[in-house]
């Protein structure tokens, strides 16, 4: 059966920050450096705080220890630890997924590695979400599909039970039937900032 489009959820969304990878290409911890002199957890944090987003987690991976120590001021909730990170970013949704509370609609998934959206993506993805929980929500910008994505609460159990190699899209693309998608204004959905010259060149885009 599918969703009601006028079902409003009575319990809050939740947010996790996938933050746990080796920035390899990078050179040096994403979730630690500054876009346009902003941190990159404090530009992410802070619109999913004024959205009421509850709780918002971040989490790390590699050096994840020595990270906490270093991480600017944001508005995270709680930090926790993917031990198993170098499985990828699948691996770090199954950990937030796991301590999860039970009164939650759904999850948003953020990446790190996008400082550079614009605070009113955040707010139409939220606000499609709470209109309609039950759906897989994912932005466009042209017609192509970008991150963050709001997940179900339906679909916490399924990412628990798949091996922790999976692929968040190929779970997606098993459920289209409750798949919506949401036009946005922001080409960032589709950029990551994988090396210095992509922050560099978004940096100028902005």
């Amino acid at each position: 059966m599918e969703p009601s489009a006028s079902s409003k959820p009575d319990k809050p969304i939740a947010a996790v920050i996938l933050a746990a990878g080796r920035s390899s290409r990078f050179g040096k911890p994403k979730v630690l450096q500054s876009f346009k002199g902003q941190p990159f957890l404090t530009r992410i944090s802070q619109p999913l705080n004024t959205l009421d987003l509850n709780p918002i987690i971040l989490v790390l991976g590699y050096k994840a220890r020595w990270l906490q120590q270093a991480l600017p001021q944001s508005h995270i909730s709680q930090i926790i630890i993917n031990e198993q990170f170098d499985y990828g970013q699948f691996s770090s949704l199954q950990s937030a997924v796991r301590i999860m509370p039970e009164p939650i609609s759904g999850l948003l998934v953020c990446l790190i590695d996008q400082p550079h959206l614009h605070p009113s993506t955040y707010e139409r993805i939220v606000h499609k979400a709470r209109h309609q929980p039950e759906c897989i929500i994912i932005p466009k910008y042209q017609q192509k599909k970008g991150h963050p994505v709001y997940l179900p609460k339906v679909l916490m159990d399924d990412i628990l039970k798949a091996p922790p190699e999976s692929r968040l899209d190929t779970m997606i693309k098993k459920r289209q039937n409750v798949m919506r998608l949401i036009e946005v204004d922001d080409p960032g959905i589709l950029q990551d900032i994988d090396t210095p010259s992509d922050l560099q060149r978004i940096e100028q885009q902005e």
